[in-house]
């Protein structure tokens, strides 16, 4: 069954980035399937999961990632749509024909197995009883033949004849040999035990600019992507009102930024040198596009002025 979200969602976003397929999409975001973008939203009032890219992490996970970070577990396997292991297998190579999966893959189908709920559910195995212990057969008895007496005579003489004399072990002198002097390696490249120093974010991401709706005035205004955190004051360019972005805003923007950046390295790894170059211009472009008018829509969704009736009543 592929994962569906219940209305009882509160829009915390915390499913979003957890996705290995990009399958979950805030409310009222338009979504991508088969390189065809701007598919309308499955949903207006809470997040919502594209079944046709949903593999219940099967090739990723031993379980549902979504459902594991879910704080009211409102991700559930959709009744609606039953599918079996081998389906959402094929599915997960169709998104993902660059990647190569493990042999037997990671699924929540084979965590299920082994973890002995169906060895449970089957028949407890008769176990048949030992059979008792017969009687002990006795051994046959070893005769020991005596040992041949020896003569009084012959036994004083082995007494009083001396023992050979002890041979002494020549002493070996060991000469003291001066330590021996190492010389200093050169110096060479580092061992590739050393743990690799950490990668910066890129700058042109963390400047990137977000648009912002207004409250008062209800004019977009940018701000860069690096000020944008929950707490912040952020002033109109227009009218100099501030706003305090909320923890919703942030982890909606910071999602749709995350996925632009995978999305932005795919097109220019696929389309590097030579005649590709302006079709990774292009498809860049059009990234770029895609972004601005997805954040414009998340802005618009929670900065929006509530409307008013026509007795002047919100």
């Amino acid at each position: 069954m592929t994962t569906v979200i219940t209305n009882e969602c509160i829009n915390c976003a915390a499913c979003e980035p957890e996705c290995p397929n990009t399958a979950i999409y805030a409310a009222g975001i338009a979504y991508e399937l088969g390189g065809v973008k701007g598919l309308p939203a499955l949903s207006d009032e809470f997040f919502y999961i594209v079944p046709e890219k949903c593999t219940e992490c099967v090739g990723f996970l031993d379980h549902e990632a979504c459902a594991a970070v879910c704080p009211v577990d409102c991700c559930i396997p959709d009744p609606q749509r039953p599918e079996q292991e081998g389906v959402l297998m094929v599915r997960a190579r169709t998104l993902h024909p660059e990647k190569i999966f493990a042999e037997p893959p990671p699924s929540r189908f084979s965590k299920v197995g082994s973890s002995g709920v169906a060895a449970a559910a089957s028949p407890a195995a008769k176990v048949e009883p030992l059979p008792e212990p017969g009687p002990q057969a006795k051994a046959p008895a070893v005769e020991v033949a005596a040992a041949p007496k020896v003569s009084a005579a012959a036994e004083n003489e082995a007494t009083t004849k001396p023992a050979p004399p002890a041979v002494k072990k020549p002493e070996v002198a060991v000469a003291a040999t001066a330590p021996e002097t190492v010389s200093a390696a050169p110096a060479g490249p580092a061992p590739s035990s050393a743990k690799p120093e950490p990668v910066a974010a890129a700058d042109s991401i963390a400047d990137l600019e977000i648009p912002v709706l207004c409250r008062n005035c209800q004019v977009d205004y940018l701000v860069p992507f690096r000020l944008l955190s929950p707490g912040a004051n952020l002033r109109c360019s227009h009218c100099r009102s501030s706003y305090s972005p909320t923890q919703e805003f942030y982890l909606l923007v910071g999602a749709r930024v995350r996925r632009y950046v995978v999305d932005l390295d795919v097109a220019k790894s696929g389309q590097a040198g030579g005649p590709g170059a302006a079709k990774a211009e292009k498809a860049t472009l059009l990234l770029r596009q895609s972004l601005d008018r997805d954040l414009r829509a998340v802005s618009a969704k929670l900065l929006s002025r509530p409307k008013s009736s026509w007795l002047g009543l919100s």
